[in-house]
């Protein structure tokens, strides 16, 4: 019994390593996305969170964030994007988002220094 399920533990160890290794090489830093400056780019992502500091202002939280532009393709953990502008469209937790936006340079409020994308001028949700 144990010998015949060996072979699919070793498959099960392969997945969770690959995982393990994806999610490693996804990174904060969204310096990568300096090459995309002032570009129209696609993106897609994760929703996990939500955020509505103000009845005017929502955010939600990408995770597993693609951004591309023509054949070139980055891929980072988390972004946040203002969808405020947004009232037609519900956000649900795990639901995929995609759209088109512009790379833009931005401030956090700590004073660090980061890229993100623009409000999306095309966006649907699955």
């Amino acid at each position: 019994m144990i010998t015949a399920l060996a072979p699919l533990f070793a498959g099960l160890f392969v997945c969770v390593f690959h995982i393990i290794q994806m999610t490693q090489t996804l990174t904060t830093d969204r310096t990568e996305l300096e090459q995309f400056m002032g570009q129209q780019i696609a993106f897609k992502g994760m929703v996990v969170n939500t955020s509505c500091p103000t009845p005017e202002k929502r955010f939600i939280c990408l995770r597993r964030m693609n951004v591309t532009q023509k054949h070139e393709s980055v891929q980072f953990h988390h972004m946040w994007l203002d969808v405020s502008h947004i009232k037609d469209l519900k956000f649900r937790l795990a639901s995929w988002v995609s759209g088109c936006a512009y790379v833009k340079h931005y401030h956090r409020r700590d004073g660090s220094s980061s890229y993100g994308i623009t409000a999306a001028s095309q966006m649907a949700a699955a």
